[in-house]
């Protein structure tokens, strides 16, 4: 049965599929097979947590429809683990939700791969649904949200409680967004551990020092905290 191009889907079949993104150095996990039943409980998650995410754009577009763009910036896609997380105990979905902003910045920083495999996956699986797309709560800001989601999803439960402790100490909505956003970036470039564990005087002077190493990102996460927290720029102008 011949595969067509970058793709695990056979030619003749038209089943249910979606692209995840895959790390360029992993060659052999690139080929493995993904349970699609498994895929399938994942892509009913991405829908529902994308529509939370609409959500939170659309209502801030109506109060502030200079920020028309956000929604562009609140998009999510698949990707799969970094190396060492597949062996984690209960980790099934094989896969990981993430803010498409940070993937772009991996595919420049040739750590992703440019084309995503797309995959076969069981539409209409059942799943242990966690929150309806109307329980976003409106004081947590969606990326936090998400990377907490997900931690908790995949049983990261050290990194949730350390991530979540530092986010605490910060004292704006859009520090903590920025801190979730490098946490990301972090995570899927396989050095979490080394972020949370230097010795910085301040999380703020860690994420300044973080971002000035990838300036792709830092261009990215400060347009998008730029749209998101608009409202908050507008209140709280800088003084020249």
């Amino acid at each position: 049965m011949t595969l067509s191009f970058i793709t695990d889907v056979p030619v003749t079949a038209r089943p249910q599929t979606c692209n995840m993104y895959a790390f360029r150095h992993y060659i052999a996990r690139q080929n493995r097979f993904i349970d699609p039943t498994v895929l399938g409980q994942l892509m009913i998650l991405k829908i529902e947590t994308q529509s939370r995410l609409n959500q939170y754009s659309d209502i801030a577009i109506d109060l502030e429809p200079e920020v028309n763009r956000l929604r562009r910036w609140t998009q999510i896609v698949l990707c799969e683990l970094p190396g060492g997380f597949n062996s984690i105990e209960g980790t099934r979905a094989s896969g990981i939700i993430a803010p498409e902003l940070i993937i772009k910045v991996l595919i420049k920083e040739n750590i992703i791969r440019h084309h995503p495999r797309r995959l076969a996956y069981t539409q209409g699986s059942a799943i242990t649904r966690t929150k309806s797309p109307l329980e976003h709560s409106p004081q947590v800001p969606p990326f936090v949200e998400l990377l907490n989601d997900e931690c908790h999803r995949l049983g990261l439960s050290e990194l949730q409680h350390t991530v979540s402790q530092l986010s605490a100490t910060l004292m704006e909505a859009s520090e903590r967004e920025r801190f979730a956003l490098v946490c990301f970036h972090a995570l899927l470039s396989g050095n979490i551990d080394t972020v949370l564990r230097q010795s910085v005087v301040t999380l703020n002077a860690l994420m300044l020092s973080y971002l000035t190493q990838h300036p792709e990102l830092q261009v990215l996460v400060e347009e998008y905290l730029f749209f998101a927290f608009y409202s908050s720029w507008l209140d709280n102008p800088i003084s020249i």
